[in-house]
């Protein structure tokens, strides 16, 4: 078997669990005694399957006998959930390190009302491949990760999805079934669900060029929305059949409503399903009352000007709206202007056509690289940008200019650490924050606030 048993020393922020050998390991935690099986070397990292727990951590909820010892949906599953937070607070720590730059952050754990740790079904997202299962029907297909042989397994649920969302997706694959779907007709399904109006809007995704061939009827579809009072709207839309990625050539037909509405800290948000949109509302609420709070710690910060790069459809500009002159928000993705702007009308926010004036809302529809002249000295900047961090156009137009305060918020610690190393002769680091907005995965919110040197 060529296997070697190793004690787990700590976490990568990828998930996997580091051996005292330096091996990767997929379902293992510190304090682990495993044995393993090297099956790859990529980027000068050895990867190994986990084979057999010999000595379980303390810091497990449970130690499984035999394989699968992880959900690759939540690969940290069965690793207690103070644990995971003490882990992931020293994940940016030696992230930052890297770079000779010392952060201590604290890490903010989501809680309901009651204070208890909501670790499960709190996705309203859930995107679906498929497979066939052992009785050669249609099913939900998980990639696998971790092991020597990767490919897609057939999955019953998703424990981190809203439960709504997993009787919804039964659903589906009963009437796909039913229909007699074949396999390569099916891309996607992606379901999106509100905690707000306890619904589900949905999006089918085939690869079929034609909707006449579907193996279904619009009116089969009008008649399922009308058997599950659940199900708000549906698109029915083609995807490339070659890209396992969910990019659309076309919508065929849409039924329903498909607009989507949350809310959070007492605004509403509505936006279309192929946006992006916090999978956890309730979690992100605690970035948007500290984005608040530091609005709030900056003298005289009623007259700054507030520019808000990858806006999405403008949660954070509209949130703080009334703490600053004005907000001006820039996202490049598809119907970003448009839902924003219902947004901000909905919420009774003020909208200009020009920034500047007092107590208004703009927004651009542009790549944030192709609007850096909307940077400012004087100004307050906001970047949430996706896992790849800031480019360098536009990280050498912020030293060029020097916004007097940034907030940078990021779901990639990594980008964002080496990304500040570059804005480190300029500002400093006021304060930082940590996020566990993904319980059971290794994904990490962390946020710091930088203000212009002297």
């Amino acid at each position: 078997m060529n296997s070697h048993i190793v004690k787990i020393e700590s976490l990568a922020p990828s998930g996997h669990g580091i051996a005292e050998n330096g091996w990767y390991i997929l379902g293992a935690f510190p304090e682990d005694t495993v044995r393993a099986k090297r099956y790859k070397e990529a980027e000068e990292i050895i990867y190994a399957e986990l084979i057999e727990i010999i000595e379980p951590s303390p810091n497990r909820t449970y130690s499984p006998t035999k394989s699968p010892f992880f959900d690759p949906n939540a690969p940290w599953q069965y690793l207690d959930i103070d644990a995971e937070d003490r882990f992931k607070k020293n994940i940016i720590r030696n992230i930052f390190k890297k770079y000779n730059i010392n952060i201590n952050s604290e890490i903010a754990s989501q809680t309901r009302n009651d204070n208890s740790l909501l670790t499960e079904g709190y996705r309203n997202k859930a995107a679906y491949a498929f497979t066939y299962d052992s009785d050669n029907k249609l099913s939900f297909a998980l990639f696998t990760r971790g092991i020597s042989q990767p490919g897609k397994i057939s999955q019953s649920e998703n424990i981190l999805v809203h439960p709504v969302i997993n009787k919804i997706g039964k659903q589906f694959l009963e009437f796909f079934n039913q229909k007699k779907v074949p396999l390569e007709t099916l891309k996607y399904l992606t379901l999106r669900y509100s905690y707000y109006t306890n619904t589900v809007v949905a999006q089918i995704l085939v690869t079929e060029s034609s909707r006449k061939k579907l193996p279904w009827k619009k009116s089969d579809l009008k008649t399922f929305i009308h058997q599950h009072s659940e199900i708000q709207g549906i698109i029915v839309s083609q995807s490339e059949p070659q890209v396992r990625s969910a990019n659309i050539i076309k919508d065929f037909y849409t039924l329903g409503d498909i607009e989507i509405t949350e809310e959070i800290l007492g605004k509403k948000y509505t936006y279309h399903p192929s946006q992006f949109f916090q999978i956890y509302p309730d979690a992100f609420a605690q970035i948007l009352t500290d984005c608040e709070n530091l609005i709030t710690s900056i003298p005289n910060h009623h007259q700054y000007e507030l520019l808000d790069f990858f806006a999405g459809i403008g949660i954070i500009g509209l949130h703080i709206s009334d703490l600053v002159q004005s907000i001006h928000g820039v996202e490049q993705s598809a119907l970003a202007s448009k839902y924003a702007l219902i947004n901000a009308q909905q919420n009774n926010i003020e909208i200009s056509d020009q920034a500047g004036d007092a107590s208004d809302f703009q927004f651009t529809e542009a790549n944030v690289d192709e609007a850096l002249e909307y940077i400012k000295s004087d100004q307050i900047l906001i970047v949430d940008p996706a896992r790849s961090g800031l480019t360098k156009k536009s990280l050498e137009k912020i030293v060029q200019v020097q916004p007097e305060y940034i907030i940078y918020i990021s779901c990639n610690p990594e980008t964002q650490a080496r990304d500040y190393k570059v804005l480190h002769d300029v500002y400093d680091i006021k304060w930082s924050r940590a996020y566990n907005l993904f319980p059971k995965t290794p994904h990490i919110e962390h946020v710091l606030f930088l203000k212009r040197k002297n």
